[in-house]
């Protein structure tokens, strides 16, 4: 629970910050609390892992992308450290590869 959503964590030292935090490593991490929340053993931790759920499910909602231009070549960043994806109708990022001229 204390290093979720990063990709890689250090035994003993801290995250990896090199790989940063990701939207993949966040739904693991939901999946795997949701099975513990459910789970007797950690009745005592019941309400800490309720707040991590949430709060790594809030982090996923900040990863997508609001802007109403249509065209994204993804909805969702891979991890934190990923530049925004390209627009198609941007020309300074790439063609649009729509526009047949």
């Amino acid at each position: 629970m204390d290093y979720a959503p990063y990709v890689y964590a250090i035994p003993g030292i801290s995250p990896d910050l090199t790989w940063g935090r990701a939207a993949f490593a966040a739904a693991f991490a939901i999946d795997f609390l949701h099975e513990a929340y459910f789970d007797p053993q950690f009745a005592s931790k019941k309400i800490d892992i309720y707040n991590k759920i949430v709060s790594l499910a809030d982090w996923i909602l900040t990863q997508q992308h609001t802007n109403p231009t249509p065209f994204y070549n993804s909805n969702t960043k891979h991890t934190q450290n990923q530049p925004t994806p390209l627009q198609p109708n941007n020309p300074q990022t790439n063609t649009n590869i729509f526009d047949p001229k």
